[in-house]
């Protein structure tokens, strides 16, 4: 029987492919091959994970490869987002192009050094490539000559690429291969694109295209679970497990990830896969999982994307996928093969969480999904782009210059006022040259720059976490992960426990934590995940809507469905909202609740909305604020002083005061994390640092640019592009106008809505609740016994390092038997200032530093008083002579207390030092 292929490929290709089980082309197959064969245009192929995209084009470009007979040069340059998918993309086609004697290639970052000067000297037909390998490629004459004959760029998993910086980047580098060839076609590639045309116009600049959409859609077969705790769910999952072949194991965070995995037993069934582990260990993950050797791994996104998985019969997600197209992705491995419906379970432990979860499966089925947020006119990737164009043409006029960048419909906006200041500012750091208007390069300095600016992806900084109590090193976390915590006064997973972030040192690289919860509980703080849309909060209120009013018919309804369990977290949440909610739920309401010293604002309009108005009102509220906390649904704050329900919607009308305020703006970011990210990686490619300096600029050094052209374009960008800003903005004005009605409450008791945030609320004061308080006074009271301070004899002057717990009861000096002894922190700066001031006699020096002597002075006389138990308390982290003195004053002479006290104290001494020196 004639094999159906051959009515469309070349006959070579179709005999070696029916070899590979390739007997039949799939829907979107069918429609792509003609249009990538005989048609012009650039293309769109939007179809379902496992519908056979991949072979859709490069089965064609094969085909034209072997009509045309062509031998060299580069005919066609795929492009994925990940150096994994590279591989998969290479093992999947790599077979049959070398039965047909089609060279293939992958070139990224691990690609050995032989192999990258073979591909420059000998370039395959086909190279496979992440956009950043690219970027470097394409300046180098001994790659780019390669290029005259390029006819295809593919893109794939264009969704994870063209959005933000990283596609305008994508952008300004196909502009610049159209320095070699001109006539190549782009093939885009998306399971998951919510704004096709859109993304059309920014990535072919206004040139014809053409976008086929799959006519057929996978369905996803979803069942959503919920449970109480998290031993039931590891129970359950165990049982699920052992039902299927081969299973993925989908979490949010890599730290969930880990504990799943050790809570699951790594006992050669079980794999973890997340971006942090090694190349090798990730590879072998892959292809057990891939050869059916695995029944189960548990992973982050990065096994979502495009990597062929046949023996995957279900996927599980730990908690909501948070976006449909996640949902899409993740579920899409599941059933990897055509004509079959996707399968996955959701495992969940709120009642929001449950109805995000089926809100987001009924929209992945409907194919309503999240939008691509694209980047228009960012200067700082106008830097690089500019710096490329003058690397290969050398020499560029002016005007020439300007109207080539305007051509891009990434520039459109740009004004030739911005394009001067660029050009001014490339000049003054002495990147380019203008003479006559011709616009040149300072080549040795050009190159370094462009290099360090290939990937807008910059790796973010790990600290070490260090146990405040034992002292002891916990592990590594990213920088970010560590500030949001500790800004929003939440806790963490680190080593399969819950901890609360006490500080972060910026110049050591280093974070102190304090055990807040007994091991292997449900992690309280995710780090920066992906927010959850307007669009699926508020349609969350609205089915809540629906259930308060009784209607329960509509769920359950086609392929997604609750467990029984879940129905009846839902019904008891329903029962306790009809008899105690004081107010009606819909998807349109900003409500604000008063419990004692707790505020939540119930807002749901998605997480980022909230996450802004949460950042503002916490700068404007200041130290009224112990934590915040917020999610797409609303914000909660836990309160130091007393608020009122006025003063906090007062705050929040003032906000669009201070949008145009750059001094108020500045004190909000340079508190927030995420700007100083992203304000060092404007520095980087605004060429004012270079890439290996990235992790030693520290907010001291960021506030030297304070009133420069990157500065505000550093606000800007945050403000309008990161934020938002307009979308509160018309929150606001709507509250204003009353077009939306805040409804205020002052309750004596959580509403049932306000009790979901309280699962995620850990507070200072409950410390010690949940807490092995045995445990940890054993482990702080060695921990200062172990500690060395220095000690000076105020009758002779002598001095001596001891440790505490080689200390009599009644501490003497052993020179001349004095007890007027002081105890003393030896990395104090200005008590050992003092010290030796007083130990030389300069009394002039002495006097300057009056405040530590009487510190000195006092601390003796502690010593005196109380011996080695006074040194035992001073020897504790910012506990200085004042308050160990009124600590030891109000003692009642039980250790447990006084050890309670201290750890109290070290804790607000890490949690507060930080701000002691801000400027």
């Amino acid at each position: 029987m004639k094999n159906d292929f051959g009515l469309l490929l070349d006959n070579r290709l179709v005999n070696v492919i029916a070899k590979f089980g390739y007997n039949r082309p799939t829907e979107i197959q069918k429609r792509a091959f003609p249009v990538i064969i005989y048609k012009k245009s650039h293309l769109i192929l939007v179809s379902p994970t496992g519908s056979g995209k991949t072979e859709a084009c490069l089965f064609p470009l094969i085909s034209l490869i072997l009509q045309k007979e062509i031998k060299e040069g580069i005919f066609a340059i795929y492009m994925t987002p990940l150096k994994a998918l590279n591989r998969d993309i290479f093992r999947r086609i790599e077979k049959i192009c070398k039965e047909l004697n089609v060279s293939i290639k992958v070139r990224h970052g691990d690609t050995p050094e032989s192999e990258r000067r073979e591909i420059l000297r000998t370039p395959p037909l086909i190279l496979i490539v992440t956009p950043e390998t690219l970027d470097a490629l394409i300046i180098n004459p001994s790659f780019n000559k390669h290029l005259k004959n390029l006819k295809f760029l593919i893109i794939d998993e264009v969704h994870e690429l063209i959005g933000g910086k990283r596609g305008a980047n994508i952008v300004t580098l196909i502009s610049r291969i159209k320095l070699f060839s001109n006539n190549f076609r782009i093939i885009a590639l998306s399971a998951t694109l919510g704004n096709p045309y859109e993304v059309a116009q920014f990535l072919f600049n206004n040139e014809d295209y053409i976008i086929l959409f799959a006519e057929t859609e996978r369905n996803y077969e979803v069942e959503i679970d919920y449970f109480e705790n998290l031993d039931d769910f590891i129970s359950k999952l165990k049982d699920v497990l052992n039902k299927y072949r081969s299973s993925i194991l989908f979490t949010n965070t890599r730290s969930t990830a880990e504990m799943l995995g050790y809570k699951l037993g790594r006992n050669g069934q079980i794999g973890i896969h997340h971006s942090s582990l090694g190349k090798e260990e990730r590879e072998k993950i892959e292809s057990d999982l891939r050869e059916g050797k695995l029944k189960c791994v548990v992973a982050t996104s990065s096994l979502e994307h495009g990597i062929d998985i046949p023996y995957v019969d279900i996927v599980i997600q730990f908690n909501s996928p948070i976006q449909v197209t996640i949902l899409k992705q993740r579920l899409g491995r599941s059933r990897h093969r055509i004509n079959e419906n996707a399968k996955g379970l959701i495992y969940t432990f709120d009642v929001l969480d449950s109805l995000e979860s089926y809100v987001i499966s009924l929209f992945s089925n409907k194919n309503i999904l999240e939008e691509l947020i694209l980047e228009y006119n960012p200067l700082d990737i106008l830097i690089h782009h500019l710096i490329g164009l003058l690397l290969i043409k050398n020499k560029i006029n002016k005007d020439e210059l300007f109207k080539t960048i305007k051509q891009l419909h990434l520039f459109k906006n740009l004004s030739f006022e911005d394009f001067n200041k660029i050009l001014d500012h490339c000049y003054n750091i002495k990147l380019i040259l203008i003479n006559n208007d011709q616009v040149q390069p300072l080549r040795s300095k050009c190159l370094k720059y462009y290099f360090d600016t290939t990937s807008t992806i910059i790796e973010e900084q790990l600290y070490n976490c260090v146990d405040s109590i034992t002292r002891k090193l916990i592990g590594k976390v990213d920088g970010f992960f560590l500030h949001e915590a500790l800004e929003n006064n939440v806790g963490i997973i680190l080593g399969g426990r819950a901890w609360k972030v006490l500080s972060v040192d910026e110049e050591r690289n280093t974070a102190e934590l304090f055990p807040i919860t007994e091991a292997n509980e449900i992690p309280i703080w995710n780090g920066e995940m992906l927010p959850v849309s307007e669009n699926v909060a508020s349609e969350v209120f609205h089915i809540l809507h629906k259930l308060l009013r009784g209607d329960l018919n509509f769920l359950n309804d086609g392929y997604v469905r609750f467990s029984d369990s879940t129905i009846k977290a839902l019904k008891d949440f329903i029962g306790d909202a009809i008899t105690s909610l004081p107010y009606k739920i819909a998807k349109d309401v900003f409500i604000i609740e008063k419990v004692e010293n707790l505020i939540f604002i119930i807002n749901p309009r998605g997480t980022k909305i909230n996450k802004v108005l949460g950042t503002f009102l916490k700068t404007l509220l200041g130290e009224k604020i112990v934590s915040s906390f917020c999610n797409a649904y609303g914000i909660a704050f836990y309160l130091r002083k007393d608020l009122t329900i006025k003063e906090i919607i007062d705050k929040i009308f003032f906000i669009p005061e201070i949008i145009n305020d750059y001094e108020s703006l500045r004190t909000i970011f340079y508190n927030d994390y995420k700007f100083l990210i992203n304000f060092k990686q404007n520095l980087l490619f605004f060429g004012l640092i270079k890439k290996e300096s990235l992790n030693e600029i520290n907010k001291k050094l960021l506030l030297s640019f304070k009133n420069t052209f990157v500065e505000e374009f550093s606000i800007k960008w945050y403000l309008f592009n990161y934020l938002k800003i307009n979308r509160i903005l018309e929150l606001i004005e709507k509250i204003k106008s009353r077009e939306i009605k805040i409804l205020s409450y002052e309750l004596r008791n959580f509403s049932p809505l306000s009790k979901l945030f309280i699962k995620s609320l850990p507070y200072i004061g409950e410390i010690f609740k949940s807490v092995s308080t045995k445990n940890i006074y054993e482990a702080i009271e060695k921990r200062l016994l172990e500690e060395e301070l220095f000690f000076l004899c105020i009758a002779c002057k002598n001095s001596f390092i001891r440790k505490v717990s080689s200390l009599e009861n009644q501490i003497t000096c052993y020179k001349c038997g004095s007890i007027k002894v002081a105890a003393l922190n030896p990395y104090d700066k200005e008590i050992m200032e003092a010290v030796k001031a007083f130990k030389s006699s300069d009394m002039r020096f002495l006097k300057k530093l009056s405040n530590a002597f009487k510190r000195i002075i006092l601390s003796a006389e502690l010593i005196s008083h109380y011996g080695k138990i006074a040194a035992f308390v001073m020897a504790a982290k910012g506990i200085g002579p004042e308050f160990a003195r009124r600590l030891l004053i109000n003692w009642n002479g039980d250790k447990q207390s006084l050890l309670k006290t201290i750890i109290e104290y070290e804790v607000n001494f890490l949690r507060t030092r930080r701000y002691w020196n801000s400027d």
